[in-house]
C-alpha cells in the first residue's frame, strides 16, 4: 500500500514537504521517501537545507550502530551532548548502549544504519550515507545518523535520527531522502 502526505508550503523557506509511505505487501518493511520542493523564491534560497527524519521509540532497551570501516570519527562516533550513555560499548565494529534515566545523551555517527531492540520487537532503520561526499556535506560535523536518549522516568524514549547531506534547493527543484524501516520479532529463550 502507498500513502502520500503533503505539508502546506512553509512561508519562510517556501518549501513543501511530501512523504510517500510504502508498506511492503508480504514483508515487515516500510519505506518513506521524504521530498523537499522549493515552490517559490525567498530570501533563504541561498541557505543550505538538510532532510532530517526522526523516529521516536518508547520502551528503550538497547541501541546498536554498526561502525563503518574506516569511520570519519576517531572513536566511531561524535559526542553531541554531555557524558556517555549507560552501558556504552564499542566492540567488534558495533556501538551499543542503553538509555540513562538520569541524563539526556546524544551521539552522532557516519553509519547509514541504526538498530533499536525492545523486549519483543527490534527495528532497523536504513538511510544509506551518500558515498564520495566530504564529511562537511553532513550536519553536526559529518553525522549521517544520530541517537538521542531522553532523561527521566516519565515517558522514556529514544530518537533514532537519519540525516541527509546538506544541499541548496533552487526554485521548482526537488530533493528526495529515503529511509527504510524493517521490523523484527524478538525470539527469547529463558
Amino acid at each position: 500500500g502507498l500513502v502520500i502526505l503533503s505539508s502546506p508550503e512553509d512561508p519562510t523557506y517556501r518549501i513543501r514537504v511530501t512523504r510517500s509511505i510504502e508498506l511492503k505487501f508480504d514483508e515487515p518493511v516500510m519505506r518513506i521517501i521524504t521530498t523537499f520542493q522549493r515552490t517559490a523564491a525567498t530570501t533563504s534560497i541561498n541557505k543550505q537545507l538538510g532532510t532530517w527524519v526522526i523516529t521516536q521509540l518508547q520502551e528503550p532497551v538497547n541501541c546498536y550502530v554498526p561502525v563503518p570501516q574506516p569511520s570519519i570519527f576517531p572513536n566511531g562516533y561524535a559526542q553531541l551532548g554531555n557524558g556517555m550513555p549507560t552501558q556504552f560499548r564499542n566492540t567488534n565494529g558495533v556501538i551499543s548502549f542503553t538509555r540513562d534515566s538520569a541524563t539526556a545523551h546524544k551521539l552522532g555517527f557516519d553509519s547509514g544504519v541504526l538498530v533499536w531492540v525492545g523486549t519483543e520487537l527490534a527495528l532497523r532503520i536504513d538511510a544509506p550515507r551518500v558515498s564520495g561526499l566530504p564529511a562537511s556535506s553532513y550536519p553536526d560535523g559529518g553525522c549521517s545518523t544520530e541517537i538521542y536518549t531522553n532523561p527521566g522516568t516519565n515517558a522514556p524514549y529514544v530518537e533514532l535520527e537519519s540525516l541527509g547531506p546538506l544541499y541548496l534547493l533552487p526554485v521548482s527543484a526537488k530533493n528526495d531522502f529515503v529511509t527504510t524501516y524493517t521490523l523484527f520479532h524478538q525470539s527469547r529463550t529463558d
